[in-house]
């Protein structure tokens, strides 16, 4: 399994209509687009690409491999000056085995760095905060690390190892896409919705601690 990198920005603003709050991730063969409507008609949106490790996509790549895609992706690009543009080479990391080593409490990407399919990096770093909050309320400094440990590290391994899978359905094997894609059209709403609230809904720390 490679690397997979690319660009991302903030455009300038889109002529036309706006999106009507509309945000979606368009995927392509080893490629895909993610586009999300700003105010002021505004666009923030990324380009990631199956690539080498060190490759970084120059600003001409992310306006050739636009074209033939649907016009939000298009007019997001048009819309955006290369000097804008921001490469960045995604490095996927295992699942934590700890968060507590050596006297040290680790939080963040220092933690459980992940890769960004989920939209889920920085949201579980604010949940170490909030963890972190309730437990030094509560209990003894001695305690703390432990404590933080037993209620975050499950729940930061599962987030690690759900955005790895993400990849699989643009930047795996040709055969490993055609299931994923082929799984993910067939699961019905009834359940794939529920799981997804339930992932994203923070738990109650303070109540887990008392």
């Amino acid at each position: 399994m490679g690397a997979y990198g690319g660009v991302l920005a903030l455009s300038g603003r889109v002529a036309g209509l706006g999106l009507d709050g509309f945000a979606a991730e368009y995927w392509g063969r080893h490629q895909r687009f993610g586009v999300f409507e700003l105010p002021d008609n505004r666009r923030h949106w990324y380009l990631m690409r199956t690539q080498p490790v060190t490759a970084l996509m120059p600003d001409r790549a992310a306006c050739a491999a636009a074209e033939g895609w649907p016009l939000p992706i298009s007019a997001a690009i048009a819309a955006t000056p290369p000097d804008a543009l921001i490469p960045f080479v995604v490095h996927a990391k295992p699942p934590p085995k700890t968060l507590c080593a050596l006297g040290i409490t680790r939080v963040g990407d220092a933690a459980h760095a992940m890769e960004p399919n989920l939209g889920q990096g920085a949201c579980q770093g604010l949940e170490d905060a909030a963890a972190l909050q309730a437990i030094v309320a509560a209990v003894a400094p001695a305690r703390v690390a432990a404590l933080y440990e037993r209620l975050r590290l499950k729940r930061v391994r599962m987030f690690v190892r759900k955005s790895a899978l993400g990849r699989l359905g643009v930047h795996g094997p040709r055969p490993v896409q055609y299931l994923m894609r082929a799984t993910l059209r067939a699961i019905p709403m009834g359940l794939s919705e529920p799981r997804l609230r339930a992932m994203h809904t923070m738990p109650d720390y303070a109540a887990r601690v008392a």
